[in-house]
């Protein structure tokens, strides 16, 4: 006997009364169908039903699934930007629960780049949407930095990671503004200097 339809139906619940989508099938007897649209870190039940040439129907039994949690997005942004400072700003977007004071769940580090000693940033908490700012001081001049955020969720990593550099000092400006006692073995040099 010959397959002439075949479908998935999702369910929202265990008694399959709550009809999500319906997805249609092909007519082969062993066949993957794509079914999307499905939210976030949700409990749904799956039955697929075929139906023969005769028109009659066989459906299968309930399969529960979860779906996974989205990707979070995870951001690290450098600004105001001087010879000796910086402002980071660590964003988070997304529902994945994040454990802040747990090193596997979220790290984020800072230093000189390509140096083997980072620093450690401890957030006070990562949540969707605020941002978590961590001002620098004390930074080198004309020096590139490295700054990262990771965040491990189920089977994946979200990740940024930026460079920025500070800026470079400059020499001062020296003017001789006049000589004055000028002798035979001295004399005084009136400087005028601006930074």
């Amino acid at each position: 006997m010959a397959i002439s339809s075949s479908n998935v139906k999702i369910y929202s619940d265990s008694a399959c009364t709550h009809l999500v989508t319906t997805v249609n099938g092909t007519t082969a007897a062993s066949q993957s169908v794509q079914v999307t649209g499905l939210a976030e870190h949700t409990n749904y039940w799956a039955k697929a039903s075929a139906t023969n040439a005769y028109n009659q129907t066989g459906t299968s039994a309930a399969y529960a699934f979860t779906t996974l949690w989205a990707q979070p997005n995870v951001s690290v942004v450098a600004s105001n930007i001087t010879s000796t400072t910086a402002t980071l700003t660590f964003n988070y977007s997304g529902n994945y629960p994040i454990d802040t004071s747990n090193y596997t769940d979220v790290s984020a580090y800072w230093g000189v780049n390509n140096s083997q000693n980072y620093n450690i940033v401890q957030f006070h908490s990562l949540d969707n949407g605020v941002p978590e700012i961590l001002n620098l001081t004390g930074l080198t001049p004309n020096t590139t930095y490295y700054a990262e955020i990771e965040v491990d969720y189920g089977d994946g990593l979200a990740n940024d990671s930026i460079t920025f550099t500070t800026a470079a000092t400059s020499a001062p400006t020296v003017e001789i503004t006049s000589i004055s006692n000028i002798t035979s073995s001295s004399a005084n040099v009136n400087l005028s200097i601006t930074e």
